[in-house]
């Protein structure tokens, strides 16, 4: 199945959820998509800045680099101290 026809359920049926259940349901497309191949930027295509997908998607990439933000960090301080060195 293509995301395109998943962009197309979900905006047919997403007008029987409540927010809360919408918030859920995203996150839950979003997983399966990603557990098929299909890229980021190729869901962020076929569901044009819905907020849902938008969240679900950026939930995802956060847990699935939990460190990045911590990693960063270490590297500016690295950085940081090497320039104060020389």
């Amino acid at each position: 199945m293509s995301v395109e026809i998943v962009s197309e359920i979900w905006d047919a049926m997403s007008d029987y959820l409540c927010n809360s259940d919408k918030t859920e349901a995203a996150d839950t497309v979003v997983s399966i998509l990603i557990d098929r191949d299909i890229s980021v930027e190729e869901i962020r295509t076929a569901f044009e800045g819905n907020k849902y997908i938008n969240e679900a998607l950026s939930v995802h990439l956060d847990t699935e680099n939990p460190h990045h933000d911590e990693d960063e960090e270490e590297y500016n301080d690295f950085a940081d101290e090497f320039d104060e060195g020389y």
